[in-house]
């Protein structure tokens, strides 16, 4: 049972099919292409600007409404993930995952990074150009390390280390069944859903290596380490939805 039915229980209920795989899909292509609209945004947008990172674009105008609707919607999709029939795991760590994805949304790392005229006011955070980054304390500061940016930073890392977790791990799994015979598709989707979670785990390592050395990949660092880690992440919930049949097993 996931943790929504729990939550609201009916009596009278009758159960509500979902299309898992149709969602998974869905899941998938939003990670895909949430670092693509950011640059596209920052193409065609008036005043949206590049940012060191996709969560910069939390206030600008369009994108920053894409960013946090995505998340939201992930986020929400996790909490009905439920995995292997009876077994309770996949669906605890989903929602996990998908509690750090709202969280993420709700809480800001910092907003003003070049100049713009135009900035998205979010929640009880104001922002505009020349903003006091003081203003980005998360309900005020509580020491030299509890504040939105931190909060932001540490939710992004722990959601893309369980994601990366789930690829690895979870997706893999196969039927317990000693006379089970695991096709040559499985097989390749396995292999898939690992490459994906590294490079997931790699990008998370890639990030925090740029906060304290120069990698040698150009300007934008953590907006590449996380476009990648969102590709990753995209192409397996794809594969796991079987978009367009991708690795799919056949009958």
């Amino acid at each position: 049972m996931g943790i929504l039915q729990r939550i609201m229980p009916s009596a009278n209920a009758q159960p509500i099919a979902l299309n898992a795989k149709l969602l998974l899909k869905i899941v998938g292509m939003l990670a895909f292409l949430l670092p693509v609209f950011m640059l596209v945004g920052v193409a065609t947008v008036p005043g949206v600007c590049m940012r060191e990172s996709i969560s910069g674009f939390y206030f600008t105008p369009v994108t920053g409404d894409i960013f946090v609707g995505s998340l939201y919607f992930i986020g929400l999709f996790l909490f009905t993930y439920r995995g292997w029939e009876g077994d309770r795991t996949d669906n605890l760590i989903a929602s996990f995952a998908g509690a750090c994805s709202i969280a993420i949304a709700l809480i800001p790392t910092l907003g003003i990074e070049c100049t713009q005229d135009i900035a998205r006011m979010r929640g009880y955070l104001p922002t505009g150009v020349g903003a006091d980054p003081d203003q980005y304390m998360l309900f005020g500061q509580v020491g030299q390390w509890f504040t939105s940016q931190n909060v932001h930073l540490t939710l992004a890392g722990v959601f893309f280390a369980v994601i990366g977790y789930m690829c690895i791990f979870r997706f893999t799994k196969t039927n317990p069944d000693p006379t089970h015979v695991m096709t040559a598709q499985k097989t390749q989707r396995n292999r898939l859903y690992r490459i994906c979670g590294y490079v997931i785990w790699a990008s998370i390592v890639g990030v925090a290596l740029s906060t304290k050395v120069d990698v040698p990949i150009g300007n934008y660092q953590t907006f590449k380490f996380e476009f990648v880690a969102l590709w990753a992440f995209g192409i397996a919930w794809m594969v796991k939805g079987e978009l367009w049949n991708l690795m799919a097993d056949h009958p």
